[in-house]
């Protein structure tokens, strides 16, 4: 039998590459959304029902945040700059090289060092572009690993942690969804002033 925090990992790492890696807006939002919610999971021991819920609810809306403000780019994202199989196989050696060092003694969870750093490295290739949706992205798959990473080094969480983790983690997915906005909107007017001249 698989043990939880080990498919709640793999659910973590694979949400983080199909949100960096596919074109298509919904299902960036599916794999942030699974990223999200099962990132707590990989914790030990797991939060109290609370925060759990909590992640849940901030998993949710960010993945509407960002869903939504991609509408308006007919749902559509430039893909990964490295392609899905590079992705993958950096986010693999990064949970390899997670499971095998110990930074610290004692290591309170090898499995969510393994994720974090593996999270680390999906966030770093969106960082590089210049598309704002991708790099909103990028942050909270940033924040994401930079969690797990204290998790596994510090240990359990106090729930006003979480709750404060929800939140900024909202917050990024609130400002990326205003900044693909105005972006947009000074598009239509230099399409417009075009259309004019």
């Amino acid at each position: 039998m698989i043990d939880p925090a080990v498919g709640a990992a793999l659910a973590v790492v694979a949400g983080g590459l199909l949100a960096v890696s596919t074109r298509d807006a919904r299902l960036m939002a599916v794999g942030l959304l699974v990223a999200i919610f099962a990132s707590p999971l990989v914790a030990s021991p797991l939060p109290d029902p609370l925060p759990l819920a909590a992640w849940g609810i901030g998993a949710a809306l960010t993945a509407y945040l960002v869903w939504a403000s991609a509408r308006a780019r007919s749902l559509e994202s430039p893909g990964s700059a490295i392609g899905p199989t590079a992705a993958a196989a950096a986010a693999a050696a990064a949970f390899i090289v997670g499971l095998n060092v110990k930074p610290v003694d004692p290591l309170e969870g090898p499995v969510a060092q393994a994720v974090g750093l593996a999270i680390l490295v999906l966030a770093l290739v969106p960082m590089m572009g210049r598309d704002v949706l991708r790099l909103g992205l990028s942050i909270v798959l940033l924040t994401l690993g930079l969690v797990l990473l204290m998790n596994a080094w510090v240990g359990a969480l106090l729930p006003l942690t979480h709750y404060t983790l929800v939140l900024l983690i909202v917050g990024i997915g609130g400002a990326t969804s205003v900044l693909i906005g105005r972006a947009d909107g000074a598009d239509g007017d230099l399409d417009t002033t075009g259309s004019n001249s």
